[in-house]
């Protein structure tokens, strides 16, 4: 059961339902002599994923691994509040809300998703959700594809591996022409290559990019220069515009990623929530669903589908795919998510999970690790241990060292990995080398 406590208008409330003044006044049936006069020597409050760590350590189970995996699903805390909220029947059994005067609930849930996530990103809209990341990124591919009139695009090299191989599987249907933009020996995208490449329907660039690496976005459209090529910003960590500038500030025209990190547990990968933010030159082209804002014929405000672009809903040679709206609880999960940290918590959340990787990443090359990239990055970076450690100390350790790459490891650090954790981290690296 967990224990989610009462604000103090909740306590005044119910307090004065029952006639009472004080919660002091419960008690008065008991006599003064048994009543505990001073505070219990109790030590200092903790956070909650703090007090689960805790739990979690002195339990018997000793068969707990810290993990320091990331490459496009990250491990964050999630409030409890969240799985409590998503499991209250009138949101874990909603999936399309077809009918809106009684799906008012879900409906609202997905304009304020719609909303928060636009906003964030500093784009002009955002639908209501795709399947994930990887299923955005080639929609939006796509879209550009279908507005220009071109079959050629280029995508980064930094890009998700994953989010490149559904582009592949889908363009040998789709005939496309894909041009690959390698990475210079900083990390990024080698934008110089694209000047002298004609005709393309869009350039899609990562950031952070799949090692972490922080992309010059602001370089892509001054590059792109009058034409009609789409700037595609992707993503798969979306907590870092909690920190970075997010697409909308560097004129991107689509925004394409993943928002498992708002709410979502890792689950094996999945299911997780992809985010689809469009300028609104596009509104009409998009992929997906869209959630609008209404007046009902008795004048209170309410909700409904104000475009759908499947071929269940329009003539099929008019849809612009049969992707339509995430699960209803990812969405739920990520607007619950959104709504409790605000843009403060968000921002301070962004900041811990770059301190932390920062910490972890300047300890490593302090004891003799070097780093594939010298860029900035955000919570992940590639790193190669000394010859002379011995990469099992890890596993006797219980520790999951990152995603190995050829002879680096992508190592990545988020706020529940805590400094103990860190220098624990750093003290087996010391005694193997």
């Amino acid at each position: 059961m967990r224990y989610l406590s009462h604000s103090s208008n909740e306590i005044e409330y119910m307090l004065g339902i029952i006639g009472k003044k004080s919660i002091d006044e419960l008690f008065d049936s008991i006599p003064k002599s048994l009543q505990l006069e001073k505070g219990l020597n109790l030590p200092k409050p903790i956070s909650e994923w703090e007090l689960e760590s805790y739990f979690n350590k002195i339990s018997k189970d000793d068969g707990l691994q810290k993990s320091y995996l990331g490459g496009g699903i990250y491990n964050h805390f999630i409030p409890s509040i969240i799985p409590y909220l998503t499991s209250r029947s009138e949101f874990l059994t909603s999936y399309t809300p077809y009918q809106p005067e009684i799906s008012q609930g879900t409906l609202q849930t997905q304009f304020e998703f719609q909303t928060y996530i636009s906003t964030y990103l500093g784009m002009d809209y955002s639908n209501s959700s795709m399947y994930d990341g990887a299923t955005s990124f080639v929609e939006g591919v796509l879209l550009s594809v279908r507005v220009n009139k071109s079959k050629k695009v280029a995508v980064s090299m930094g890009i998700n591996p994953h989010y490149l191989d559904v582009l592949k599987t889908y363009s040998q249907g789709a005939d496309l022409e894909i041009i690959y933009l390698e990475l210079n020996k900083d990390g990024k995208t080698d934008l110089d290559s694209i000047e002298n490449i004609s005709e393309l329907a869009s350039i899609s660039i990562q950031s952070p990019n799949y090692f972490g690496v922080i992309e010059d976005q602001e370089k892509v459209k001054p590059i792109i220069g009058s034409n009609c090529t789409l700037f595609i910003s992707v993503f798969t960590e979306i907590l870092s515009f909690g920190l970075f500038q997010p697409p909308g500030f560097y004129n991107a025209d689509l925004a394409c990623g993943e928002a498992q990190s708002f709410g979502l547990s890792q689950n094996y990968g999945g299911p997780c929530l992809g985010i689809f933010g469009f300028k609104k030159d596009f509104l009409r082209a998009v992929p997906g669903r869209l959630v609008g804002q209404t007046i009902d014929k008795n004048g209170n405000r309410s909700f409904s589908l104000t475009l759908a672009t499947r071929e269940q809903h329009i003539r099929r040679e008019k849809a612009t795919s049969n992707i339509c709206s995430n699960q209803g609880l990812c969405v739920v999960s990520a607007t619950i998510y959104m709504s409790l940290l605000g843009g403060e918590g968000l921002k301070r959340l962004a900041s811990i999970n770059f301190s932390n990787s920062e910490y972890l990443k300047k300890g490593l090359i302090n004891l003799g690790c070097s780093l594939k990239y010298e860029s900035e990055t955000f919570n992940e970076f590639l790193v190669k241990f000394p010859k002379t450690f011995d990469m099992n100390l890890f596993k006797k350790y219980k520790i999951i060292p990152g995603y190995k790459i050829d002879e680096y490891y992508l190592i990545t650090v988020t706020e529940v990995l805590t400094k103990i954790d860190m220098d624990e981290f750093l003290l087996i690296v010391r005694e193997g080398v």
